[in-house]
């Protein structure tokens, strides 16, 4: 039986190009807004033949003023500090959303702090539009944000949303 999920899966991936007596930036909070939520999942079989596989098709309804913002969960108020070392930092568990077209008032927003030496911690917020970000069902959204002090670069990658490792069941 193959399964696919029914929502999309957005992740946040930080990196730094600081380091070595430059600022220390740390990610202090992710929110997502003007998404989805909340909606009906309408999944029809197009195919009833039994000597072929079923080709299933699935809908997403929404309400027209259903949107929020939320932010990403699991961080458990623990700030990420960035460091100059090559490897992206994962910045809470992520977010299941309702798979969407384009949106005009879709964007994240980062909130981080960024120190200079002795000097007193600055916080900034950066906003990302996502006016043109369409989100399909049964896919894995990772936006590796690179932040240093002239500048932020997001760089958005799509994979399928898939289990690690295959299980086979024997139904009886």
């Amino acid at each position: 039986m193959a399964f696919k999920h029914a929502l999309s899966w957005i992740n946040f991936e930080f990196l730094t190009t600081t380091g070595n007596g430059m600022p220390t930036i740390t990610i202090n909070s992710v929110t997502l807004n003007g998404v989805k939520y909340n909606g009906t999942l309408t999944v029809t079989n197009d195919n009833y033949n039994t000597t072929t596989m079923p080709v299933a098709t699935a809908q997403w309804t929404t309400p027209g003023d259903d949107v929020s913002a939320i932010e990403v969960p699991e961080t458990n108020n623990e700030n990420i500090p960035l460091i100059l070392d090559g490897t992206a930092k994962v910045f809470g568990d992520g977010l299941l959303i309702l798979p969407c077209t384009r949106n005009e008032n879709a964007n994240f927003v980062i909130n981080y702090t960024m120190k200079v030496g002795n000097d007193a911690a600055q916080n900034f917020t950066y906003t990302y539009s996502l006016k043109d970000q369409t989100w399909d069902m049964s896919s894995k959204y990772t936006y590796r944000i690179t932040i240093s002090p002239q500048q932020i670069v997001v760089a958005p990658t799509v994979d399928p949303w898939t289990e690690e490792e295959p299980t086979e069941t024997t139904i009886e």
